[in-house]
């Protein structure tokens, strides 16, 4: 598995996220050579890239951008990605604060939300 977390606020945040990566690949029965990215971004940016892919003018909480579109169609063997997962941190935080549930809670549903979107679930 190749887990690749940017600018995550701390080492607990890039743990939660790299495991949580770990348990749901495993879970999924998906090539273990997966790769995966995290972007940890601020309101602005989330709110940038939510209006240019989903022409939505505001923040949100977790946006993933899948490669591929079922996992039907995902390579059993070899490298593959699987896409990115942007997680915006103001948001996340927010939502642990409205849920009564720690930030690291929150991050393990976001990170598993978009994982799900990477593979083709959708809500």
């Amino acid at each position: 598995m190749n887990i690749l977390v940017f600018d995550a606020p701390d080492a607990t945040f890039k743990k939660v996220a790299q495991e949580e990566i770990e348990k749901f690949l495993k879970k999924h029965s998906l090539n273990s050579q997966i790769a995966v990215s995290v972007f940890f971004v601020s309101p602005a940016k989330i709110k940038e890239l939510n209006g240019k892919y989903r022409k939505i003018d505001q923040s949100t909480d977790v946006l993933s951008f899948p490669v591929w579109k079922e996992k039907s169609e995902i390579p059993t063997e070899g490298e593959v990605s699987l896409g990115d997962i942007f997680i915006c941190l103001s948001e996340l935080a927010k939502n642990a604060q409205e849920k009564k549930i720690e930030n690291t809670e929150e991050l393990a549903f976001l990170v598993d939300h978009g994982l799900c979107h990477l593979i083709g679930k959708h809500h």
